[in-house]
């Protein structure tokens, strides 16, 4: 998005802060419009941005003969709900079985960074992740566990503020493979619980 844009982003949050009867005089809102509208790029990439970013992520492959789940979490991401635009606050899982590559560390958060920027369901965020991994790494099999804490549920509406909202997803040989699959759902749920605040 061009300047042009994201003037009518402040355009349009200076005119819905007066519909809700914001004083904006008053200090606190002065700058309160261009605040939101950087805010909310920060949440918010377009999906060129996104595969410019996984590309530049999956150059960090190495060759190794490695034939053990790779297990990385929690990973704490925040994204958006596109029902009501509030942040949904996840705590992700993520395992591979490596054939014959892996993938440096830190580019299995920032993967799951990475795809969260945008507006999006949960159940979708989930898939994607493993998708990108399966299409860029090409592992014997992908699973991915996300924990979602959602501000519509839990500030509004039915106002449930420990109520977790949770998806898996299982790719190859973890769908196949019965004691892999329950190796991670062992492996996720201590990793979740060792993680909680």
């Amino acid at each position: 998005m061009g300047k042009k844009k994201s003037r009518k982003i402040v355009e349009a949050t200076t005119e819905i802060l007066k519909e809700l009867g914001a004083n904006l005089m008053d200090a606190n809102f002065v700058g309160t419009p261009d605040r939101y509208e950087r805010a909310y790029r920060e949440f918010v990439w377009s999906e060129e941005k996104k595969c410019k970013e996984i590309e530049k992520i999956f150059k960090a492959i190495f060759p190794d003969t490695y034939d053990g789940v790779v297990t990385c979490g929690p990973i704490y991401v925040t994204t958006l709900c596109p029902h009501h635009l509030l942040p949904v606050k996840l705590r992700a899982v993520i395992a591979y079985l490596p054939d014959g590559r892996v993938i440096g560390a830190s580019k299995l958060v920032r993967i799951i960074d990475v795809c969260s920027k945008g507006m999006m369901l949960q159940e979708k965020l989930t898939r994607d992740v493993a998708d990108v991994l399966m299409k860029s790494l090409k592992p014997k099999g992908v699973a991915v566990t996300l924990d979602g804490s959602h501000d519509c549920m839990t500030t509004r509406g039915v106002k449930q503020d420990r109520c977790i909202f949770r998806n898996r997803v299982l790719r190859g040989a973890f769908l196949d493979d019965s004691a892999l699959r329950t190796e991670f759902l062992f492996d996720s749920l201590f990793t979740l619980l060792m993680g909680r605040d």
